[in-house]
């Protein structure tokens, strides 16, 4: 956190982390596995959406939805995708990804994350994104901003003319539209103006 209180890249990625519930996709040579961390004393509810994509572009090859409940603190494989059936929609793999939202509503948790599978991020050809940042509402004590994008993007980070916290930042994005709210430390009439970008080393030919 810089002198004006404004959150950097580590805070939100330690913030992410240290949820109490965490979702998170491994790659076991075979299978794509996913698993809930519960650090809580008591079992949730969790929801994960999926979405295969093709890195050179926002279409979506498929995408899967996965509800269940965990018990108190434990670590549990909750659903896998075998490398097979992500081949059937994308026969390269090497140029697909896996875009994983992982929420717990009961705890007010969302996270967005993404996975490739059986690749690092090192060779992924990803296109230079368009990226767009717009206020559309004011509430009392935040506003919410609409996110537009042309292309996947990894990853997207947003300033702010004023001090204050955005409820997801430093992430990956691969849908088209994303809502989400900027927390101003104060707010003024003036709030407030919002940029967003993307981490240009994961694109080009220098990747």
């Amino acid at each position: 956190i810089d002198v004006e209180m404004r959150p950097k890249m580590l805070y939100y990625a330690v913030k992410q982390l240290y949820q109490p519930v965490i979702g998170t996709a491994h790659w076991n040579t075979t299978d794509m596995v996913f698993y809930v961390v519960n650090r809580l004393e008591r079992g949730v509810s969790y929801s994960f959406d999926l979405f295969l994509r093709d890195a050179a572009s926002i279409r979506s090859l498929m995408e899967w939805n996965v509800d269940g409940k965990v018990p108190q603190t434990s670590s549990t494989e909750v659903f896998s995708v075998p490398r097979s059936e992500l081949q059937q929609y994308c026969p390269d793999l090497g140029g697909c990804f896996v875009g994983v939202e992982f929420e717990v509503k009961s705890e007010g948790i969302r996270t967005i994350d993404a996975a490739r599978p059986g690749y690092d991020w090192t060779g992924l050809r990803l296109r230079p994104p368009s990226i767009l940042a717009e206020i559309v509402a004011k509430e009392m004590d935040r506003v919410v901003i609409k996110l537009t994008i042309t292309n996947p993007a990894m990853w997207v980070w947003l300033e702010a003319s004023e001090p204050g916290i955005f409820s997801h930042n430093f992430f990956p994005m691969y849908v088209p539209v994303m809502m989400l709210h900027f927390t101003p430390y104060v707010m003024t009439e003036k709030c407030c103006k919002v940029h967003a970008t993307s981490l240009y080393h994961h694109y080009g030919e220098n990747n």
